[in-house]
């Protein structure tokens, strides 16, 4: 079986998608038999190391020959792991002359009412600019979405999303048969595990100066991770409870974000470290005593399983694909309710007990997903449609 994987944009794609690519990849060349072959497909030569492990092919989309070249090549299956940057025109090209696979990675915040991002946000934007945000959220960026969906709903064989929450909101949103979406989970990298070298994680601490006890955000400011919830949230559980533990988001975070941790003068018990290299994200899920994972929406919820495989017990959302993920091993609380939220946060931390359940649980959890599988349950759909 000769496989082609679009693998255009890699360096520019956002990290999940990045890494989703890069694992099913180096772990189908793994598996694969001698008989079948991956190559991938970008328009311009790259130094990405990824390139040196797989088949390349080097043909600029624009091309007039582009398809004539990919013809030639007689591939039996094209995957495109990533519906953005133009691949619905390359989809509508290719239909009918090689079997196609893409992957939706969801619809994310088309899913959510806009006032349910904004709504009693203090500190946020004017009330003209508010309105130009719903309209962008409930009207353009919606009908954008839809329009690359339905330009190619009939172009594909077959799609993968990544949990069955996402299917069902796909096949919703845009009439598409669920028996043409197969759910295919991420894994989680080997590096995420309970880490023995206490050294490590003092070190990753000291670099970014946090201080132990905390509680962990790994989520960047996007009105879907309900930051400005949490924030409120961690205000109320400092308010109420003699607690020390303070709160570390560990992402890029706005200057609005900011101005709200100063106004309720949170400035000593909020830590911005900025963004953390996903090498050294391990260290801190090993050192922190709970993950708090609000988000209003997740089409999978990778930092729930990376938490978990570290032995982080995690608090997380009831909605869409979070229960599916984190199973029976995390608090599930309602992202929209700041009091819910709070009286989770200081329940598992007065609890000893029941934190060291919820770290078993998790790593048992945890365990339940690899890119291994992910990549072998990738080769079987390639195969189902040949």
């Amino acid at each position: 079986m000769r496989i082609g994987i679009i693998t255009e944009f890699i360096e520019k794609m956002p990290t999940a998608m990045n890494i989703y690519v890069r694992n099913i990849v180096e772990h189908l060349l793994n598996i694969i038999d001698k008989s079948s072959e991956i190559i991938l497909i970008h328009s311009a030569k790259s130094i990405d190391p990824l390139f040196k492990t797989a088949g390349e092919m080097v043909l600029p989309f624009d091309d007039p020959i582009f398809l004539s070249k990919i013809l030639d090549a007689k591939f039996d299956v094209i995957h495109i792991p990533y519906l953005i940057y133009g691949m619905q025109n390359l989809m509508k090209s290719l239909h009918k002359k090689v079997k196609l696979i893409c992957t939706m990675h969801g619809i994310g915040h088309s899913r959510i009412p806009p006032e349910l991002y904004y709504n009693a946000y203090s500190l946020m934007p004017s009330k003209v600019t508010l309105r130009i945000l719903e309209f962008y959220i409930k009207v353009l960026s919606v009908i954008r979405l839809k329009c690359k969906i339905l330009q190619v709903k009939d172009k594909f064989d077959l799609m993968i999303t990544i949990s069955n929450s996402a299917k069902r909101d796909i096949s919703i949103k845009f009439s598409i048969s669920e028996g043409k979406i197969r759910v295919i989970y991420h894994g989680v990298a080997n590096h995420f595990r309970p880490l023995k070298s206490e050294e490590d994680i003092i070190r990753t601490l000291e670099k970014y100066k946090i201080m132990r006890p905390f509680i962990l955000s790994v989520s960047g400011y996007n009105s879907i991770k309900n930051i400005i919830r949490l924030i409120k949230s961690f205000r109320k559980f400092k308010t109420k409870r003699k607690m020390k533990q303070k709160l570390v988001i560990a992402a890029i975070q706005s200057n609005g974000i900011r101005k709200i941790i100063n106004s309720l003068s949170l400035q000593d018990e909020v830590i911005l470290p900025g963004f953390i290299d996903n090498t050294e994200l391990p260290q801190l899920y090993n050192a922190a005593d709970i993950l708090i994972f609000p988000s209003l929406h997740e089409t999978f919820g990778m930092p729930i399983l990376e938490a978990m495989s570290c032995g982080c017990p995690v608090i997380t959302s009831n909605v869409s694909s979070m229960p599916e993920i984190a199973g029976d091993a995390a608090v599930l609380v309602n992202p929209y309710n700041v009091n819910e939220i709070e009286r989770a946060i200081y329940q598992v931390l007065n609890d000893k007990g029941s934190r060291e359940n919820m770290k078993k649980k998790g790593l048992q959890r945890a365990k339940q997903f690899s890119w291994r599988k992910c990549a072998e349950e990738h080769l079987k759909v390639y195969q189902e449609v040949l």
